[in-house]
């Protein structure tokens, strides 16, 4: 990662597999690709996957490579990596949008593209780090229709301290349109101890003239932002008594917002359901489906596309 910049890439790989090897009750490991290596990254996938062991995956879309100052993951190579990565049963996706340092290109990180690759392929976790930062709100509108998407809070936490009703709001739009299931403690990278941010989001809480639009945090939302939600994602054991008890929601939960939401949540739309009482959407989010329309109100579902082929999945379009 960052290799254009990096003598030796910005991550330390045996150094981080190590530890997880030290600690696998606690830690696991993530490795990344870049699809512009094509045919010869596929391979080396394979290998890395086998000796990893991997569940997950780091993406940096501006990455510059050659003469490329980034790439979208909706790209026919990025395609065929995570039809690669489905089939080798890496099934987290995490993929930096967010700000950009310079020298690299802000439109590189752009949201965009997660919208299309969460919709054809149902069966992958896509973890936005950053949250989509400066573009919240065009992930959330994401988010809200792909369930499975969810928000890495890298780069959002910090603002904890310095900006603190900035990420009020930041995490009172992501609780609203996701929901305390799809959001993710993130850290970013290891400079000093984690403690600074885990301590203060403990007894952080929305400020009392700003719970008109934002619900309180309860301690179980953020019993889950901060672990649970990733635990249950890479199936790391959680020690006895930290668990949330599962509940079923009550009939308030239809008037308090997309995600816990003030609009019921639905088929339809994603998140939301219509006013005008539109039928469930028509498409199967089965594994290995591509979705096309015809030119009548039907719609079919193809038999699965091979991994091995040239990508040729497809979002609905109009007949």
């Amino acid at each position: 990662m960052l290799g254009a910049f990096y003598r030796n890439g910005f991550g330390r790989t045996e150094e981080a597999f190590a530890l997880t090897r030290q600690h696998p009750d606690k830690l696991t490991y993530n490795h990344c690709w870049d699809p512009r290596y094509e045919e010869r990254g596929l391979d080396q996938l394979r290998r890395d996957a086998d000796r990893f062991q991997l569940k997950g995956a780091e993406l940096y879309t501006a990455e510059w490579h050659g003469a490329s100052r980034g790439y979208k993951l909706d790209d026919p190579w990025s395609y065929r990596y995570l039809e690669m990565a489905q089939e080798l049963g890496i099934k987290n996706i995490h993929v930096h949008k967010g700000p950009t340092i310079r020298p690299l290109d802000r439109d590189a990180f752009d949201v965009a593209d997660v919208d299309k690759a969460a919709t054809d392929f149902p069966e992958l976790n896509f973890v936005v780090e950053h949250c989509g930062l400066p573009r919240l709100e065009d992930f959330c509108w994401i988010a809200t229709q792909e369930p499975n998407v969810h928000a890495g809070l890298a780069v959002a936490m910090p603002f904890i301290h310095t900006r603190p009703r900035y990420f009020a709001q930041i995490i009172g739009e992501l609780l609203y349109w996701l929901d305390e299931n799809r959001i993710q403690f993130s850290s970013d990278y290891a400079l000093w101890t984690p403690r600074w941010l885990i301590e203060r989001f403990v007894d952080f809480q929305i400020p009392e003239d700003m719970q008109d639009e934002y619900a309180p945090i309860t301690v179980e939302q953020k019993k889950k932002i901060l672990g649970l939600n990733a635990a249950a994602m890479y199936g790391i054991p959680v020690p006895a008594g930290a668990e949330v008890p599962a509940t079923t929601p009550g009939p308030a939960a239809s008037e308090a917002g997309p995600g816990r939401g003030r609009l019921r949540r639905g088929a339809a739309h994603g998140g939301v359901t219509c006013p005008r009482h539109c039928p469930p959407a028509p498409w199967s989010s089965g594994p290995g489906r591509r979705w096309t329309r015809s030119s009548t109100p039907s719609w079919t579902n193809p038999s699965p596309t091979s991994a091995s082929s040239a990508p040729s999945r497809q979002a609905p379009t109009a007949g």
